[in-house]
């Protein structure tokens, strides 16, 4: 797993508070985003499952991740958050996660994602570290689509051959799964074949002058018979 860019650099965040909150001294800003944490943290405050036993958000320990590399504690929430799949978010909308965190409303999500492109950095870094820690699943299904004897299978067959570099966007894939190489240059024709190295070639020589010297040898057997016959 790629080492995330949270543990390898530091940022300078600008994170302006909510106009709203002009009028609260520094001291209460504080006070507002401890209790918050507080809440957050509390088993007793996360969802119940079926027993009813307290169940940890889906996001929860990639926010102490994050927490634990100096990100503050609302944007560390936040990022842990947008990085979840939609239906394993906890709370469900932005503006109840503004609410969680005891603001009034997710605009200044907007303002700080503007102010901080390291946010926004983050979340695709996480999502495309988990595309590659999939990737052995995603192909293992390709592989099993792709050998349907069926037009279904076309796509995945034409991803397969690619992918194992046989296959160019040159060629065509009809629905049947016939190739039409038509469009190849005949170096690229060579390359399909495996015809692309000398030693390829000296042996495709070598089986074309041991046919012909068959060939020849039968025309040879043919044309004495016939004498033989006519002499008879």
């Amino acid at each position: 797993m790629p080492i995330s860019i949270a543990h390898q650099l530091s940022f300078d965040w600008d994170l302006p508070e909510e106009e709203s909150n002009s009028a609260l001294s520094a001291e209460e800003i504080q006070l507002r985003k401890d209790v918050a944490r507080a809440f957050i943290e509390n088993p007793d405050t996360w969802p119940k499952d079926k027993d009813g036993k307290p169940e940890k958000p889906y996001w929860f320990d990639r926010y102490v991740t994050l927490s634990e590399t100096h990100w503050p504690f609302r944007v560390a929430v936040l990022t842990a958050w947008l990085e979840t799949p939609k239906k394993y978010r906890y709370p469900k909308t932005q503006d109840e996660l503004a609410d969680m965190l005891g603001m009034s409303s997710d605009r200044q999500f907007t303002v700080w994602m503007a102010k901080n492109p390291q946010i926004k950095a983050m979340v695709h870094q996480a999502w495309k570290e988990r595309a590659l820690d999939r990737i052995s699943d995603s192909m293992e299904a390709m592989f099993e689509v792709a050998a349907l004897p069926d037009y279904k299978g076309r796509g995945d067959r034409e991803l397969h051959f690619k992918i194992a570099e046989i296959l160019s966007d040159k060629v065509i894939v009809d629905n049947s799964g016939n190739v039409d190489l038509s469009k190849l240059s005949f170096a690229e024709k060579l390359h399909l074949a495996g015809l692309d190295n000398p030693e390829a070639l000296i042996r495709i020589r070598e089986d074309l002058a041991a046919r012909r010297s068959e060939m020849e040898k039968l025309s040879a057997e043919e044309e004495e018979e016939d004498a033989t016959r006519s002499d008879s």
